[in-house]
């Protein structure tokens, strides 16, 4: 009897070790499908720091090219909806769209980094905010080969006039964003 539990036990054991190393899974084959048009929505919200601490909810997308396995560059816009401190306020960053993912496999850490200018859409914004730069570190939970669902932090970066002032202000904040990539 103890020799058939022996048999029985080994035998399960061996056949997860051959189960485990089966790679015929496509979250894991990504090298021959990567390359090629790529693209991101994401929404998210930036707590704002410092003198000018203004909180804002952003909905981006980015479109582009998946350079390698690795790399993504593209270009995107969005909406950031600024509603703390007596503000009431939309503008609209217009934006380069640089990725690097760190590793390959089914959860996969990437750094992010975007680049561009914010547009106001109303006064006190109307002429223009300024510059617009946004690092971010997050994790992809791939769902298939070209498709992932990702959590990002980062910290969010806008320069702009503001109710007349003749330097720019500075409004920075810590962002947070959950997004889709197909």
């Amino acid at each position: 009897m103890n020799r058939i539990i022996l048999l029985l036990v080994t035998l399960l054991g061996f056949g997860n070790i051959a189960y485990s190393q089966n790679t015929s899974n496509p979250i894991f084959e990504r090298d021959a499908e990567t390359t090629g048009y790529r693209g991101f929505v994401e929404l998210g919200y930036t707590l704002g720091v410092g003198d000018y601490s203004m909180g804002r909810a952003e909905f981006l997308t980015s479109h582009g090219y998946q350079l390698s396995p690795y790399l993504f560059l593209g270009a995107g816009t969005g909406v950031h909806y600024y509603h703390t401190n007596g503000a009431d306020d939309f503008v609209i960053p217009v934006f380069m769209d640089f990725r690097a993912n760190i590793l390959k496999g089914a959860n996969v850490p990437f750094i992010g980094f975007k680049a561009g200018y914010t547009f106001g859409l109303r006064y006190p914004y109307e002429d223009g905010m300024g510059t617009y730069i946004a690092p971010t570190a997050g994790i992809k939970f791939m769902t298939s080969a070209k498709r992932s669902v990702y959590l990002s932090l980062g910290y969010t970066l806008q320069y702009g006039g503001y109710f007349g002032f003749s330097d720019k202000v500075e409004f920075g904040g810590f962002s947070m964003k959950i997004g889709y990539e197909f």
